[in-house]
């Protein structure tokens, strides 16, 4: 989570420098937190989702694809609700 969050604030830098457009600085700022957020919440959902996956599908190259697909969405996916959150939103 270390080289994560360092990789988090050099972007957060980056986008608020003001050498970039608007549009830009907005797209980077948002990415870098929702990798962050990402990153935070992935081994939660791999833990959860993957027994499941695997249950239904067995232990495959197709499943373990999907499966990393899946985790990867609801990672995201979370971080962008989480963002929402007014105390947590500034934080990440």
């Amino acid at each position: 989570m270390l080289p994560a969050g360092f990789v988090f604030l050099a972007l957060r830098n980056q986008a608020g420098t003001g050498k970039q457009r608007p549009v830009i600085q907005k797209a980077v700022f948002l990415c870098a937190s929702g990798v962050f957020a990402g990153i935070v919440t992935e081994n939660i959902w791999r833990h959860f989702l993957l027994p499941v996956l695997y249950a239904h599908m067995g232990h495959s190259y197709p499943a373990t694809c999907l499966g990393a697909l899946l985790v990867a969405a609801a990672a995201l996916v979370s971080g962008c609700i989480i963002k929402r959150i007014p105390l947590l939103g500034k934080i990440i």
